[in-house]
């Protein structure tokens, strides 16, 4: 008889910060702590629940403070907090990924595979009929435009928790980052969700909390 999935319920009444942290660590130690589930593990996904756009005292969703018990205890852990949604062990943060949000180039190989090669995303068939007659086929191609580069640059630079740096933007597109996003970074940062400091844009944790939210501010309109 295969053993049974043990579960744990720690009480807590409200979201303090504080007494959710000791609640969520109670909870873990309870369960034989930590290194049980992370033990050789190098890197970490965080996977919240995120079933519907309700805030979260309507408890649909993984309460934000929640989550940041969880960041809190794996920090403890000793693993990094490098992106959004991810964590691992200095010096073993996931090149593959990293390499997306800085928009480096990549050739993808193989049935659905996306690229991205001279500002051009390339993407293959996902019909494993069709690509099984001619795996080396064609792929469709779509040349990105300024516009959708700087959203790129943005949008996905910013979710790395250092966040960018101001003269990449500036070398990669010949203005300067406030020529385009003055106005939404100045919007951003007096809510509380951004901030710019020794050269570099990246979200507060606030920000991470609405991410999704934050990062469609940079979608440019074209009219």
């Amino acid at each position: 008889m295969s053993e049974k999935t043990k579960v744990i319920i720690v009480p807590c009444d409200c979201y303090d910060k504080e007494q959710v942290y000791r609640s969520v660590k109670a909870g873990i130690e309870a369960l034989g702590g930590m290194g049980r589930f992370l033990d050789k593990s190098e890197k970490i996904l965080v996977k919240p629940n995120f079933l519907s756009a309700a805030v979260p005292e309507k408890a649909v969703t993984t309460h934000p403070v929640v989550i940041e018990a969880v960041f809190r205890i794996l920090q403890e852990e000793g693993y990094h907090w490098y992106e959004i949604s991810n964590f691992a062990k200095p010096g073993k943060e996931c090149r593959h990924n990293i390499g997306y949000w800085k928009r480096a180039e990549y050739l993808g190989a193989g049935l659905g595979a996306a690229s991205l090669l001279d500002n051009v995303r390339y993407s293959n068939t996902t019909d494993i009929y069709q690509y099984l007659k001619n795996p080396g086929q064609e792929v469709s191609g779509e040349p990105l435009s300024r516009t959708a580069q700087m959203e790129e640059f943005m949008f996905l630079g910013l979710r790395m928790v250092d966040g960018l740096q101001r003269t990449e933007f500036t070398d990669a597109f010949g203005i300067e980052i406030e020529g385009i996003y003055g106005e939404v970074l100045n919007s951003l940062q007096k809510d509380g969700l951004l901030e710019k400091k020794e050269g570099r844009i990246k979200l507060t944790e606030k920000g991470i909390d609405v991410s999704n939210y934050v990062l469609a501010q940079f979608l440019i309109s074209e009219g």
